[in-house]
């Protein structure tokens, strides 16, 4: 009696190449500065007027940028040096990084990161210590 023999195993077809981010038509250094610095000094209406309607309506009020700000300054106090100013693709999107020493928090630098869309729009954010800063999209 013959063996059947098994067909080849079909090579996995390749990934997709990811759309490129939507152009910004603004500086995403420079934005990502201004909204960190709106964040800072808790200036809500501004933070606000550039956040995305759907993180706005995710949100529930203004008052979830206040929340935010008092969960940062428990958990990471203020900002005492910056150790780096970037910005990456993750997702598909555009998003400024900012590296930097906090006064509370002190194992390791701490990463606020702003995604941004066109129309100096803010449509997430993360923070997190360095080393548990999600990867970029790959090249």
């Amino acid at each position: 009696a013959q063996t059947p023999v098994a067909a080849p195993a079909a090579a996995p077809a390749p990934a997709a190449p990811r759309p490129a981010p939507p152009k910004l038509d603004y500086d995403s250094l420079a934005f990502g500065r201004q909204f960190t610095n709106w964040f800072y000094s808790a200036q809500i209406d501004s933070l606000w007027a550039h956040t995305d309607t759907s993180m706005q309506t995710a949100m529930g009020t203004k008052d979830g940028w206040n929340q935010r700000f008092a969960e940062f300054l428990e958990r990471i106090g203020s900002e005492l040096s910056v150790v780096e100013e970037r910005w990456m693709q993750r997702n598909g999107m555009r998003q400024y990084v900012r590296v930097f020493n906090g006064s509370e928090f002190t194992q390791e630098p701490v990463v606020i990161r702003w995604v941004l869309a066109p129309g100096q729009k803010v449509v997430g954010a993360g923070m997190n210590p360095l080393s548990r800063v999600p990867p970029a999209d790959p090249n």
